[in-house]
């Protein structure tokens, strides 16, 4: 994956061409092969074969490789002044080598999918019912952690690699744009895997092509999230160290543990033939304190994710009739959301429409979310953050010398 490869065997050149080129010049399948083929003659056997190569007259012209110091020389300036590539060319080139050192073993794919399934499969055993607030909650978690985790050391583990090739006319733009494809693709299929197992086991019911989008987005920005500590970040140790240390918050601030308003929660009280015969009304949930709720959660890309992901369900109602579902009173009950704040008001006052009724329900006017729209732009606002982020953070690095 080497743009221009250069062999020395005692100082004289046995081979100077592309990277692609190198083992079939060899007659070699892996690199290491290389190092075995070199015993089978001597250098000045292997650097005359050179000098009748292609690559010799592509690359070497006319220099005369019985000469140590023109040889080096000329191998020099042509290293010194490279040719210019388009950032098309390179961006496909480095996106080839990323998808080729990370999935080169099949356990690279499978150390990807198993986890985000594994976490479904517990999440649907502990169910007690279809889209429940804390099967909603860890969606987002699993989402944003498993899109931290895997990128968390994309940049800081290649920063040598990085520093050179940025040396070599390796334009940002070109490289950035290659871990976004990557993420984004395999954040594509953990969020597949996730919300495929919670949907076949029934934790999710309904809006699954939303649920999926929403999940996906969220994994996306984990994934960024954990690209811009390792572009922040000097060492892996140092960026692993980072990452739990900014998934708490979003897990503390995303407004289910401490809803961001004060919450009443309430449940119709049915009778066996489905007539509501009474509300429960439980204690107030009081809110997280103010410069959380207003300054700090709304910065918290799990509190917009989460919102989004209750909002599909809040609004969902028996067929027929005004009730709505069980587990939307539940995350009326659980969740304040941002966007429709007038949701709780809004059901309960269709719950005391009904009790006035003698608890029957009426066909209800049709009331659709229409927010959807909303939660994914705020989300790719926050994509758009964090990938302006990570160029501003390797550029700082190649100011002070790849130093952080």
């Amino acid at each position: 994956m080497l743009d221009k490869v250069a062999v020395l065997v005692r100082g004289k050149l046995a081979f100077f061409g592309r990277g692609q080129e190198m083992l079939p010049y060899f007659a070699a399948l892996r690199p290491h092969e290389i190092f075995d083929k070199l015993q089978e003659k001597q250098p000045e056997a292997w650097a005359a074969q050179y000098q009748q190569s292609d690559a010799y007259k592509e690359f070497m012209g006319d220099s005369p490789v019985g000469n140590d110091s023109v040889t080096r020389r000329s191998t020099s300036t042509k290293l010194s002044k490279p040719p210019k590539r388009s950032s098309w060319r390179q961006f496909m080139t480095l996106l080839r080598r990323q998808f080729t050192l990370k999935f080169k073993e099949k356990s690279t794919f499978a150390a990807l999918l198993l986890p985000p399934v594994a976490i479904a499969v517990l999440m649907a055993l502990l169910k007690q019912g279809p889209n429940e607030p804390k099967v909603l909650f860890m969606m987002v978690v699993v989402a944003l952690w498993f899109g931290c985790s895997g990128s968390v050391r994309e940049i800081v583990d290649e920063l040598p690699v990085y520093k050179r090739e940025r040396q070599r006319d390796l334009k940002l733009v070109s490289y950035i744009g290659s871990k976004l494809v990557y993420v984004i693709s395999v954040a594509a299929v953990q969020a597949m895997a996730l919300i495929g197992v919670l949907t076949l086991m029934g934790a999710i019911k309904g809006h699954v092509p939303e649920a999926y989008l929403l999940t996906w987005f969220l994994t996306i920005e984990g994934a960024l999230i954990g690209l811009l500590i390792s572009a922040v970040c000097s060492t892996a140790e140092k960026a692993l160290y980072a990452f739990p240390l900014t998934m708490i918050p979003q897990l503390l601030l995303a407004g289910l543990l401490i809803p961001t308003a004060t919450i009443t929660p309430f449940y119709p009280v049915q009778s066996a033939g489905g007539q509501v015969v009474a509300i429960q009304q439980l204690p107030r949930t009081p809110a997280m304190i103010k410069p959380l709720a207003y300054g700090v959660s709304p910065l918290m890309v799990s509190r917009w994710g989460f919102e989004g992901l209750c909002d599909l369900y809040m609004h969902d109602r028996e067929p027929g009739t005004e009730l709505r579902k069980g587990y939307s009173y539940q995350l009326l009950s659980a969740v304040a959301i941002t966007l429709h704040q007038d949701d709780s008001a809004d059901a309960r006052a269709e719950l005391d429409g009904t009790l006035a009724r003698g608890g029957n329900s009426t066909m209800p006017v049709q009331q659709d979310s229409n927010t959807f729209g909303w939660y994914v732009a705020i989300l790719g606002a926050f994509a758009l953050v964090f990938i302006t982020a990570i160029g501003v953070a390797l550029k700082r690095k190649e100011s002070h010398g790849i130093r952080a």
